[in-house]
């Protein structure tokens, strides 16, 4: 059985965002005659990241050097429907951040989203971000890819790999597109490992074969920005997927690309209570090894300033603190929040004080003897996580007279 996660999505959500795909799919007129399958929009998905409550509008320091973005947002439930103005909302809220990071970033929003204009601002750029509704074609997920763009207007996989021409090692980021991940909106009891990996690698392959080196794809509102911030800052394309909130060593699996030689395709999934079966929701695919840009800014190093925590107490003893502090080499250190991995223990807690750089570790002896052992997690925004190992050991302890011999 996966280990569980925090359900960021509500019963109510999901029933309105099947609803919302419901209506649209049966609205869906045809919208490219020259195509022999006609679109259909497969619904979207959306969850809220963790960062939201604590961390919501704090940008690491890094620049964008100049750097290119194209940032499109498709029609999912009309103009002025309500999942349509929060797509929009929450694009113009990152493309402001990103901007500030030192990002050019050209918008489009539905209506005025149309893919001549789309792909005439994609030339040389390094990254182009689509939110919108995930496209299958011929009335099965046989053939899944592409992008919803308004009422009239689909985009069919073979025009991005026929019609993009980004800068070379480009990203492409797909927030909320049903199959893009892996799973759909309409997947009402889960989906299979392989019907997942089939849909990311269909997914996946016209932006490769037009000259990607990086297709990543979530369900979390707020993602793109904290990738592309988080390659700005010189990850690697593995390491900017490894440092996002959702990504899990114990449920990720890395597989080589089935369609595209020499790619890796990287699928992580959640098992959150309110959504039967698994929800595979984080994708990669492509060049894990790459950076993008040709002179990215170096990734500050971070480290804590104890390798592990080890404490003695006799039973009930006095509680002890230990001040850990929070190290950033030759940078400004990101906001961080820290916690103790799989959830509270009464004889450990945590005081964190991001503003002074130091976190306290509270250790309080329980009345039994016993060895206790716990992990702390520090988790910078859009960096890797920091490890702290803490051990208490109570026991009864016997203070034995001191013997000398007489001389």
């Amino acid at each position: 059985m996966p280990p569980m996660r925090r359900d960021p999505v509500s019963r109510e959500w999901l029933r309105l965002l099947f609803a919302l795909a419901l209506a649209m799919v049966l609205m869906l007129r045809p919208g490219l005659g020259a195509f022999a399958q006609e679109p259909h929009a497969g619904g979207v998905v959306g969850a809220w990241p963790p960062e939201a409550s604590a961390l919501e509008g704090q940008g690491a320091a890094a620049a964008g050097t100049g750097w290119k973005v194209v940032y499109i947002v498709g029609d999912v439930d009309g103009l002025e429907g309500p999942t349509t103005r929060l797509y929009i909302g929450h694009a113009q809220e990152q493309a402001a951040q990103l901007r500030a990071q030192g990002f050019t970033v050209t918008e489009f929003y539905a209506p005025n989203n149309h893919w001549p204009d789309i792909v005439a601002a994609a030339a040389g750029a390094h990254a182009l971000i689509y939110a919108g509704h995930g496209m299958r074609w011929g009335g099965s997920d046989a053939l899944v890819g592409g992008m919803k763009l308004n009422a009239g207007e689909s985009v069919h996989p073979d025009q991005i790999r026929s019609d993009l021409r980004m800068a070379p090692g480009a990203v492409a980021i797909l927030n909320h597109a049903c199959y893009s991940a892996g799973s759909s909106e309409e997947d009402v009891h889960g989906t299979t490992f392989e019907t997942a990996e089939r849909r990311v690698a269909l997914y996946s392959l016209p932006f490769l074969e037009a000259g990607f080196s990086g297709y990543y794809a979530s369900w979390y509102y707020y993602f793109p920005a904290a990738l592309l911030t988080s390659l700005a800052s010189g990850l690697t394309y593995s390491q900017a997927y490894e440092a996002y909130h959702d990504f899990n060593p114990a449920t990720v699996t890395r597989l080589s690309h089935s369609l595209s030689p020499g790619d890796v395709l990287w699928l992580d999934y959640d098992d959150w209570e309110s959504w039967e079966g698994l929800q595979y929701s984080y994708a990669f695919a492509g060049d894990p090894g790459h950076r993008l840009g040709q002179d990215p800014t170096p990734a500050p190093t971070l480290s804590l300033s104890h390798a592990d925590l080890s404490a003695l107490s006799r039973p009930g003893g006095a509680p002890q603190t230990v001040s850990i502090q929070v190290l950033a080499e030759g940078d400004v250190l990101p906001p961080w929040e820290a916690w103790v991995e799989g959830g509270s223990a009464s004889w450990l807690t945590l005081e964190p004080r991001p503003a002074e750089g130091s976190l306290l570790v509270h250790l309080q002896p329980p009345a039994v003897a016993g060895d206790l052992s716990a992990q702390v997690i520090v988790q910078p925004l859009y960096y890797p996580p920091l490890r702290l190992p803490v051990s208490l050991t109570v026991a009864h302890l016997t203070l034995l007279p001191e013997v000398r011999r007489a001389g």
